[in-house]
């Protein structure tokens, strides 16, 4: 209580003023009270730091802001009361233990910018030379400068932050941009270090710089960044040696870890003879100290000894890396014979066995070092553990030698054999040099003890498995097997390695199983070759018999032109049996090889499909124990789940066709349970290790056909239920559904016997759908989360601009004339070269097109199974009813997942068309009704998709084309500008901003605020989500990512200006942005696709047709058709075929799944104009087809042309064979009544340019 009062009594007295007015009572030996309140206010705040990262505070205890704003306040309150010095000082200390508690926006904006934004108004990460460096934050000079080593800890406490910053959004560097911009980062680390290098003094600083360096650089090395930390490693290592300070011994093992990654990242860049050099210079350096440390006369001669040690062990073992394979390898210019060792004779023969045994012998002292120099030979970064076979670049029999030998003398040295004091063959047992202890195989080389770890060996039967050494990848893995299996602690605590292991020989038996495949091809392909050869000669040695006896000249020249023509005719048919026959048994083998893997229904088939069974039994187990990724081979998971994915996509893709009518393709598919059984265990393995956050389209597309299956499943259930209630609904229904029904009942049967009910084909509609649903389900939060990811904050994700950057290309023939139409080309010019003014600046990758696309694929499936679950559940009840009384009993139930889209306008439309194109499954009398609800429901989703275009373009103006570097002078801020938006989380960035007044804006925060009728306005009150309400610098221009939002809702934003003594300018918040939708972005142009398709299915053709010009418009070019005459075509020779020309520059940007729909959407159209006007091969006249009939013909055929450029364009054969049929089926009346004229002439032509039009 005492306390309490002192402390208040304190605060009353000291308020406003400051520690030089007591000044008195330091003199007198006193504390300072306005010193203590600032200390115990700091001390406070520490302490609610520390209790809410420790879990104490419940999470709507406090504000998400709460960390940033109670130190903004502290430091406002403090900073001109208190000496400068003192307060820098605090915020060192404060920046640092806030790094400690891994709060690094906070230490960034509120600690170290905040003693930047003193030493100089220029932002630090615009810097790019050392001059401006000196010139913007050491101006006085270094040594002059009373606060430069706080300035150099700022600087470099601002670089580690932002690489904290940018590694919690993209953990993984999928993003292109994070990578430059830790590239950036580097780059200023390296500025710093060479500046600290003029006083040396500051050596520890040049320490702390190395250690930032190498830790980013070292995180990059692990996802495959090793060309861009390279150099900047090779600087580290130069700077230690640059500092007489560092060059003390007792940072050699510190000067041996730079060295070790340097040539590390020579090596995974393959510069081989540039890493070994590198790593005997460092040899000489460590030498050279040695020597100086020796024949100096201070301190004990043998204290050192364990760093020199550790230093030469870990440069020897890079070195050995390199002189192991070096030392085999062939020299082209000498000639030296093949001296292979019998490998099966090495258990009688002593340590050292192999030229590699030599080398290790020669350079390490015990088994300890001998064993780490071989798992860092053997470990490549170029390689893939599940992924075995030999280096392209290493095909020489000696270098395969290599490897095999380092995995023999492993297995030797585990056994106990090598070493400093090798025991004879006899004396060696399984094991026996094995250490399960808590001590690294490291350290144990350091002390020169004898021993392999545990965690060494583990890594040595992978390596086995990468290198195609099989009999020992099989000895040492079982018996590592059975020596964990004994021991209980050694199983718990290895337990994800074992599993790996399990899962790596079942692997191996699939490796044998294509091995053997391709031993009885080779095998058969050597016999056919042998067939053919002796044939050709036997051929040859009867062409060669000339005739016994030569009567005349002239017979004989006879004879001898008739010997060569035979000769040169049957050197010409062998030469053609020969082609035949070889490409007759190549084609042969290929059968056999496909009937053998792709193929269901082959012997070999059975037996592959047993392996990946076995396979994916192994995986889920993962799964089923509940191990992490990081406790666990990542790699090793990642391999085999893509190679089971391999597998099953080559078999659905050819079943399943994606047809809404095709769904009988699960009752043709052989082992159609255990397929299905492998493609959930690949689904649940890439959801639990998070496989899309690598590669959302092959998540993406996995779920995808997955979901689909169980569609089709429950469509074959549907159908059964109706057939059995034919009689009520008078239906008329097929006879091959009873055979379906068998079949799936035969299906399931199987399926009982081998796999779990969780991967089971439901005998019910709902079971089947309901499953369906769930893989979905998880499908979408998945590729939110990876699409937000990989999006950059450059504004290249906020809007769809494949619709928003349309325009109108020039398109004119060479027979218009250009004078007449000079002011319109000048217009259409000007149009395009205004709507391309921001092109430079949003280009975007493919990939981000296509997960767009499929994530719209995914969306439409989902509510499609959403909504047949509703029309299931509601069957059963609804027998009988009417077709209002149907209807409105699922409306109920609709209106929630209409509730479940919130404000997603796009969700709406694709919820829409799945309804209606859910009762198409309604059988009653009155079709018209149920026509009639189609079509209002498909008028409702055309109406949603009009308004998703209306906010995209909204959006697009008011965000996209504003520069926010611009100042921008009024009384209040201006709303802030939107740069990116996901489905939780949207990046905003204010606008420079100065008052009226000329006051100018230090500091910004942002206020964001879910968007409603009544609620229009963002306040000052509202910093509820993470990232709102903190203070940003101002002249950073940094971007604010407010977090944890709520998916398809709309929030706006406000920015709230200070100034230097964190006053509100002008006493008021800013203008808010209008309300922005929490979502990714989505494809407009696939939800038109779908809009055609879904009309097309139900009847609609009107709609569908205007679906498809917008789809038209988007990819087909516009021809300029300039003004003229209107002329009536009356004879054929005055109508010539159009060819109308894709764009391409739209095309590229463009994904696959877009243009295969708008492909599907060209025979969607040309059905319903053959039909409307009866203009098909079937349709007939009596003596002659009427003119605008021939007219009609050869006008759906230019359109089916640009279809066929476009199936070109994306390489699909099938496609240009049908709009090739469908021509046909067009011009074939014409060509009957003998009708060929010159526009018909030039579409046949066009089909003859096509190439390998007789492949198809």
């Amino acid at each position: 209580m005492a306390s309490t009062l002192r402390s208040k009594a304190i605060k009353n007295v000291t308020k406003g003023n400051t520690s030089a007015y007591y000044s008195y009572v330091e003199e007198r030996n006193g504390v300072n009270p306005v010193i203590q309140q600032f200390e115990k206010e700091l001390n406070d705040y520490m302490g609610f730091v520390k209790k809410k990262n420790s879990g104490l505070l419940k999470p709507g205890e406090h504000a998400p802001c709460k960390v940033s704003d109670a130190l903004f306040d502290i430091w406002n309150k403090f900073e001109p009361r208190v000496t400068p010095r003192l307060f820098y000082q605090k915020l060192m200390l404060i920046g640092e233990f806030l790094v400690e508690a891994r709060e690094y926006s906070t230490a960034s904006w509120q600690c170290y910018d905040r003693y930047l934004n003193f030493i100089s108004e220029v932002d630090f990460d615009n810097i790019q030379t050392i001059d401006d460096l000196k010139r913007y934050f050491f101006s006085e000079g270094i040594d002059g400068q009373e606060n430069s080593d706080m300035t150099f800890r700022a600087l470099m406490g601002h670089c580690i932050c932002k690489f904290h910053l940018i590694v919690k959004y993209d953990q993984k560097l999928h993003s292109t941009n994070s990578i430059q911009e830790i590239s950036k980062i580097m780059q200023s680390l390296r500025l710093i270090m060479q500046l600290l290098f003029e006083i040396e003094h500051f050596c520890w600083l040049v320490y702390n710089a190395t250690i930032y360096m190498y830790t980013i650089g070292r995180y990059m090395m692990q996802y495959g960044q090793s060309k861009i930390v390279l150099e900047y490693l090779l600087f580290c290592s130069l700077s230690m040696e640059g500092s007489v300070a560092l060059l003390n011994s007792k940072y050699l093992p510190w000067r041996s870890t730079l060295y070790a990654a340097t040539c590390q990242c020579y090596y995974d860049c393959r510069y081989y003879d540039e890493g070994e050099i590198f790593a005997r210079r460092a040899l000489s350096k460590i030498s050279e100290l040695h020597e100086l440390e020796m024949a100096s006369s201070t301190g004990e001669k043998g204290v050192d000894m364990p760093r020199f040690r550790e230093a030469t062990i870990k440069i020897g073992v890079v070195l050995f890396k390199r002189l192991v394979y070096e030392s085999r390898r062939k020299s082209k210019s000498v000639y030296r014979p093949k001296n292979r060792l019998a490998y099966k004779d090495l258990g009688n023969v002593a340590w050292p066995r192999t030229g590699v045994e030599k080398i290790l012998n020669e350079m390490f002292d015990c088994s300890s070092a001998q064993f780490l120099a071989i798992e860092e030979a053997l470990n490549d970064s170029n390689r893939r553990i599940a992924m075995p076979g030999s280096n392209p670049n290493d095909n020489e029999t000696e270098i395969s030698d290599v490897s095999l030998e380092l995995l023999l003398a492993a297995e030797y040295l585990v056994n106990g054999g090598g070493g400093k004091s090798p025991i004879p063959n006899d004396q060696l047992s399984d094991f026996s040099a094995l250490i399960t202890n808590n001590t690294t195989l490291i350290s144990n080389a350091i002390l020169g003890n004898n021993g392999v770890h545990i965690k060494s060996l583990l890594k040595i039967i992978k390596f086995a498995f990468n290198y195609e050494a099989w009999e020992i990848f099989r000895r040492l893995s079982q018996k590592t097997i059975d020596y964990i299996e004994k021991n209980g602690n050694l199983k718990e605590t290895y337990k994800s390695d074992l599993f790996i292991i399990y899962l790596l020989q079942a692997a191996d038996k699939y490796h044998g199983h294509l091995r053997k495949l391709r031993h009885i091809k080779n095998e058969q392909l050597k016999a056919t070759l042998a067939a053919v050869t002796k044939e050709k000669s036997k051929k040859d040695n009867k062409i060669e018999e000339e005739p016994n006896k030569i009567k005349t000249s002239e017979t004989a020249k006879i004879d001898e032109n008739k010997i060569k023509k035979s000769k040169s005719s049957m050197k010409n048919s062998t030469q053609l049996n020969t082609k035949v026959d070889f490409a007759e048994n190549i084609k042969e083998n290929d059968n056999l090889e496909t009937d053998g893997i792709s193929s269901p229904g082959g012997a070999e088939t059975a037996k592959e499909e047993d392996i990946l069974f076995n396979i994916a039994s192994k995986l889920i187990q993962l799964v089923d124990e509940n191990i992490s990724s990081e406790n666990t081979d990542y790699d090793i998971v990642v391999d085999i789940t893509l190679l089971l994915w391999k597998k099953c996509k080559d078999i659905f893709q050819k079943y399943q066709t994606g047809s809404h009518d095709n769904y009988r393709w699960v009752t043709k598919l052989e082992n159609f349970s255990k397929w299905l059984y492998i493609l959930n265990v690949t689904h649940d393995s890439m959801c639990y290790f998070n496989i899309s956050s690598i590669d959302p389209a092959v998540f993406g597309h996995c779920s995808l056909r997955l979901g689909l299956t169980y569609e089709s499943l429950a469509n074959i259930n549907f159908k059964r239920y109706f057939k059995d209630s034919a009689s009520q609904y008078d239906v008329q229904t097929d006879d091959q559904f009873s055979v379906a029904k068998t079949n799936l009942t035969k299906l399931n049967f199987e399926f009982s016997d081998i796999a779990s009910e969780r991967f089971g084909a439901s005998n019910d509609i709902r079971g089947n759908l309901l499953r369906a649903k769930q893989v979905l389900k998880k499908a979408l939060v998945a590729v939110s989360l990876a699409r937000a990811t990989v999006s950059r904050p450059d504004k290249t994700f906020l809007c769809d601009k494949d619709y928003n950057l349309d325009f109108v290309e020039l398109g004119l023939k060479t027979s218009v004339k250009a004078s007449t139409n000079t002011k319109k080309i000048e217009k259409l010019k000007n149009l395009k070269e205004k709507m391309f003014q921001y092109k430079k600046n949003f280009e975007i990758d493919s990939v981000s097109k296509l997960m767009a696309d499929l994530h719209v694929e995914l969306i439409f499936l989902y509510h499609k199974i959403s909504v047949r679950l509703i029309q299931n559940k509601e069957s059963h009840n609804t027998r009988g009813m009417s077709i209002e009384k149907q209807i409105a009993s699922i409306d109920q139930e609709f209106d929630q997942l209409l509730k479940e889209c919130k404000k997603n306008k796009i969700s709406q439309s694709l919820l829409f068309l799945a309804k209606a194109l859910s009762l198409s499954h309604f059988h009653t009398t009155d079709q018209t009704k149920l026509k009639l609800e189609q079509k209002n429901l498909i008028l409702k989703a055309h109406d949603r998709l009009l308004k998703a275009e209306s906010e995209d373009e909204i959006l697009f103006k008011k965000h996209v084309n504003i520069d926010a570097q611009v100042t921008v002078k009024s009384k209040i801020p201006p709303a802030p500008i939107v740069c990116l938006r996901t489905h939780n989380k949207i990046v905003v960035q204010p606008r420079d901003f100065e008052s009226v007044d000329g006051t100018k804006a230090s500091w910004y925060r942002v206020f964001s605020s879910l968007a409603s009728n009544v609620n229009t306005k963002a306040r000052i009150s509202d910093y509820n989500f993470v990232g709102s309400g903190e203070q940003i610098p101002a002249k950073t221009s940094e971007k604010v990512a407010i977090s944890g939002l709520c998916p398809d809702e709309q929030y706006i934003f406000a920015v709230a200006a200070y100034d230097r003594n964190g006053l509100l300018i002008s006493e008021s918040i800013g203008d808010s942005t209008d309300p922005i939708l929490a979502s990714n972005t989505l494809s407009i142009l696939m939800n038109w696709a779908y809009l055609c398709q879904v009309s097309y299915q139900i009847g609609d053709f009107e709609m569908a047709l205007n679906a498809f010009n917008t789809l038209w418009n988007r990819f087909v070019i516009k021809p300029y058709e300039p003004e003229r005459e209107t002329i009536l075509i009356q004879n054929e020779s005055d109508y010539d075929v159009s060819f109308h020309q894709l764009n391409y520059e739209i095309i590229q940007k463009t994904s696959p799944i877009l243009l295969r729909k708008f492909l599907e959407c060209f025979f969607i159209v040309t059905d319903i104009r053959i039909k409307s006007k009866k203009i098909y091969c079937d349709i007939l006249f009596d003596s002659k087809i009427q003119f605008d009939n021939q007219i009609d013909r050869v006008r759906e055929c230019e359109n089916l042309l640009v279809a066929i450029e476009l199936a070109s364009w994306l390489n699909d054969a099938p496609i240009i064979l049908q709009a090739i049929v469908q021509c046909y089926g067009l011009l074939a009346p014409l060509i009957y009544f003998n009708l060929a004229y010159d526009p018909i002439i030039k579409v046949y032509y066009f089909f003859f340019k096509i190439k390998n039009l007789k492949d198809l």
